[in-house]
């Protein structure tokens, strides 16, 4: 049996095992509402480090950093369905690497079956397993920049007050080449996984909590940081491709992405929030993740190097007067990247770290309302820096 009608054949039995335990209609439908605003300001710097230069990129801009309204609908005791409709945009760090861009979107809309034993299957529009990206601060971390996937997936896992495990299948949208640089119409097919393995020790305990985990991801460049798009290009010609055996074709040249096997993502985390009374907790977060290293030919570092790309982020805040005060250090890195672009502006940089500290505030007096202010300082490893200091609002309900 292949894996997709595997799957088919455990989606449709899951399906039939909570049908006959019974629904209870009398209660149902049962609809929700939840969702969130989040207005930023920032203030944004980056400095080559290039003498004699003006090429300082600065900015500064209002944006709504993201925005969500998230229907939940309760069909029966064990059926709910799930839509996230959401709206991004770009702020001026982003911008200055990529491009400023926005866009409204449904981020998410799935189907969940339950079971009263913890058991649940996962069909639709989500995020696969792969992360844990907590942090008390403003915006993502360094490894949910580069790890976060999203993708049209099938997923089975078990919930736990102790322990939770999840394993997803999808059919993911950066394909292989064949050994030629061909397209691979192969890899078409429901071939790629993730799975979430996390184990939380203080489920009992009322005042502290402690999650540890760890994920993977089949294909690395199935992130929507997209890091398919980073391969390398080779030029070659039409007859090294053998594109039809014709001769006379000898001397086109095909730009081709030579990525014939899938490199794999790996990840551990922890996380964790120990209260000691109402006037003080304490919570620590940490994460890794990296990549297998990349063939020569498909990847290299600004240093043409073949790398595995990998991301960190640590974390400790104070929370204070009913956690209503919070007071953070932040410490993350990026690894087998130009992070910051540094080449475009002086192409004899090597750059291939990225280093980033450091801290915040955050307020929660206003129930639903949470301001924060937050400074960042980063660098490469040919000093470049980066400076990035927000201010926060965020409505939630």
């Amino acid at each position: 049996m292949n894996g997709s009608k595997l799957l088919g054949a455990l989606a449709l039995g899951m399906i039939l095992v909570f049908a006959v335990t019974g629904v209870a209609m009398a209660e149902y439908p049962e609809v929700s509402f939840s969702g969130y605003a989040d207005v930023q300001t920032e203030i944004y710097s980056f400095t080559p480090d290039i003498n004699n230069s003006d090429s300082d990129v600065s900015s500064s801009d209002i944006y709504v950093n993201e925005a969500a309204f998230a229907p939940h609908v309760d069909l029966s005791k064990w059926v709910s369905m799930d839509a996230v409709f959401y709206y991004i945009e770009q702020p001026p760090s982003r911008g200055a690497r990529s491009g400023s861009t926005s866009g409204l979107a449904i981020n998410e809309w799935y189907v969940t079956i339950t079971s009263d034993v913890g058991i649940y299957v996962k069909g639709g529009l989500s995020y696969p397993p792969v992360g844990d990206f907590t942090t008390w601060g403003v915006g993502y971390t360094r490894v949910q920049d580069l790890f976060w996937t999203q993708q049209s997936e099938l997923a089975v896992g078990y919930d736990h007050p102790f322990v939770g495990i999840e394993l997803a299948a999808f059919n993911g949208g950066f394909d292989n080449t064949e050994d030629d640089g061909t397209y691979d119409k192969a890899s078409d097919q429901i071939d790629g996984f993730a799975g979430k393995l996390e184990v939380r020790p203080l489920a009992n305990n009322d005042d502290h909590s402690l999650a540890i985990g760890g994920y993977f991801l089949s294909d690395a460049t199935e992130t929507l940081a997209g890091l398919g798009g980073i391969l390398n290009e080779q030029v070659v010609s039409s007859e090294d491709l053998n594109l039809d055996g014709d001769t006379d074709d000898e001397g086109e040249t095909v730009t081709a992405v030579l990525y014939e096997s899938d490199v794999a993502a790996f990840g551990a985390y922890l996380n964790g929030e120990f209260t000691f009374s109402d006037a003080f907790a304490l919570g620590v977060a940490g994460e890794y993740a990296a990549t297998g290293e990349f063939d020569e030919a498909e990847y290299t570092d600004a240093a043409g190097e073949a790398t595995a790309i990998s991301a960190y982020h640590a974390e400790l805040v104070g929370m204070f007067d009913e956690k209503n005060v919070q007071v953070g250090v932040k410490f993350a890195g990026i690894s087998g990247l130009d992070w910051l672009g540094s080449t475009a502006y002086d192409a004899t940089f090597e750059p291939t770290t990225f280093t980033q500290f450091g801290g915040y505030v955050g307020v929660d007096y206003i129930p639903g309302i949470h301001l924060a202010l937050q400074h960042l300082a980063g660098s490469d490893d040919e000093s470049n820096t980066e400076n990035i200091t927000t201010l926060q609002g965020k409505v939630s309900f």
